[in-house]
């Protein structure tokens, strides 16, 4: 991710990427935002723009836990 401390950002539903109508954080602008998303290489996000729809492919990573 590159940071973008100066970008000026509302949390309105409409100005966000979610699947529902309205946000508790309606009223609220933040400062600093995400100018650039990557993963794996892959573009996700570009100045608030969402590149991908689709979860990025990934693999389970079996574990046992450490009880120690």
């Amino acid at each position: 991710m590159v940071w973008n401390p100066q970008r000026r950002q509302s949390l309105a539903a409409s100005a966000l990427h979610m699947n529902v109508d309205h946000s508790p954080y309606e009223d609220v602008t933040v400062a600093g935002w995400p100018d650039l998303v990557l993963s794996r290489g892959d573009s996700v996000a570009r100045d608030g723009d969402l590149r991908r729809r689709n979860p990025p492919a990934a693999g389970y990573v079996s574990r046992t836990p450490n009880l120690t």
